[in-house]
């Protein structure tokens, strides 16, 4: 990246951490003026100015050192950035382009343990109530109407993201989310959910259609929560790899 960007800089938006676990949202940006190397392909440059983003969660061992990393980002909006040929013409159209929202972290802000339980419940409810037992009504008493959920496919109100997982539900009918990691530090809470299911019905995507694999999914996806003082949800930032998505229902080639 640095050899690619030699102006490269990494801007962390938000950190925090719980026992043995820490998080992060990070900004990337550059300009792009040297040939990035990525594996066995060299992408020219543009000289265009990128930026991107990447939520990591870090494990640390007993010595405080870092054992392991679980970085997510959209590699999809990279490679787009970079002019990149990655996708298809007719699927490129309905990409739209990704804009950054910013995360703002308030340092007043302290919170006890029953607003940290209030902020775990939450989440807990949403993933187990309305994305894996489908009672979204769920969705609706959690997120106050201005709650905004910030995500490579776009920003989504709360009827947008009830509608959203509605959708996906209907594609993978044995959608199941597990909560592999979940930790807070006052109004935050930092979660890697790993989604798996089996592709069983059409995308619908207007005059065309995906059709169904009847193959398993799994992808992951960082997530960080925002809350206000009274632990009620504000918002929430995702990343996840939008091609590894497409790459699993079949839009593009596995080794494409």
């Amino acid at each position: 990246m640095r050899a690619a960007l030699p102006d490269f800089e990494a801007t962390i938006e938000v950190l925090i951490a719980q026992d043995d676990y820490a998080a992060n949202r990070v900004i990337y940006s550059g300009t792009f003026t040297n040939e990035w190397v990525m594996g066995d392909k060299t992408i020219a440059p543009n000289d265009e100015e990128i930026a991107w983003t990447s939520i990591i969660i870090y494990r640390f061992n007993e010595d405080g050192q870092i054992a392991e990393e679980f970085t997510s980002y959209d590699q999809l909006d990279l490679l787009l950035q970079l002019e990149d040929d990655v996708l298809p013409p007719a699927f490129l159209a309905l990409i739209p382009p990704r804009e950054i929202a910013p995360a703002v972290v308030e340092d007043d802000i302290v919170y006890d343990d029953a607003l940290t339980e209030k902020s775990r419940a939450f989440l807990i409810a949403v993933i187990e109530e309305a994305i894996n037992n489908g009672d979204l009504d769920v969705i609706n008493a959690s997120m106050p109407g201005d709650y905004r959920t910030h995500e490579p496919f776009g920003d989504f109100t709360t009827e947008q993201f009830r509608d959203a997982i509605a959708a996906f539900r209907a594609i993978v009918p044995d959608l199941n989310v597990e909560i592999n990691i979940l930790f807070t530090e006052n109004n935050w809470l930092a979660t890697r959910l790993i989604y798996r299911g089996t592709f069983a019905n059409e995308i619908p995507l207007g005059i065309i259609s995906i059709e169904p694999t009847q193959k398993p999914i799994e992808f992951v996806i960082n997530v960080l929560v925002h809350f206000d003082e009274n632990g009620v949800g504000l918002e929430d930032f995702k990343e996840y790899n939008r091609l590894s998505w497409l790459r699993q229902i079949g839009v593009l080639e596995i080794d494409g």
